[in-house]
């Protein structure tokens, strides 16, 4: 099921966390697709997987990883985070220890701090494009002031 919705009541969900973070986003006002298909390529293999939620409206992912003590999930888990860095995917990972903490704060604060990321990316862009514009334009302009005084 992928379908975006803001309505956990009537969804089965895999797990109680994975309830507890829609319903966090149903009471913020957050939607969300559950379960969305996502390609991944890893270490060269492309691969589907399919992430707890996406939040499209502000390009995040969220993981719920909800297996605790155990050396191989958390081997996994590593694995599956890495490679969502290394294809350029917004993952926020969460875990049981998060949802008996302030997990609202930390939910909407990671996502604030994406969106932030992703903000800040693009004022660097956009500050570089203005330097290179810039620069184009003075250029021919001190060469043409430079000729015209050697002229004189």
């Amino acid at each position: 099921m992928s379908e975006t919705s803001m309505s956990s009541s009537k969804r089965a969900f895999k797990s109680r966390g994975e309830r507890t973070i829609a319903s966090l986003l149903d009471e913020v006002g957050i939607l969300y697709r559950y379960e969305p298909s996502v390609l991944i390529n890893d270490n060269g293999y492309k691969r589907i997987w399919y992430p707890a939620f996406l939040l499209p409206q502000y390009s995040v992912f969220i993981e719920y990883f909800g297996v605790e003590f155990d050396p191989a999930y958390l081997e996994r888990t590593q694995h599956k985070l890495e490679i969502y860095d290394r294809n350029h995917i917004d993952v926020l990972p969460v875990y049981p220890a998060v949802l008996r903490g302030d997990y609202a704060g930390y939910i909407l604060g990671e996502i604030h701090l994406a969106c932030t990321r992703r903000v800040a990316g693009l004022e660097r862009t956009i500050y570089l494009h203005t330097i290179r514009s810039r620069s184009e334009t003075i250029t021919p302009h001190c060469s043409y002031g430079a000729s015209r005084a050697r002229e004189h």
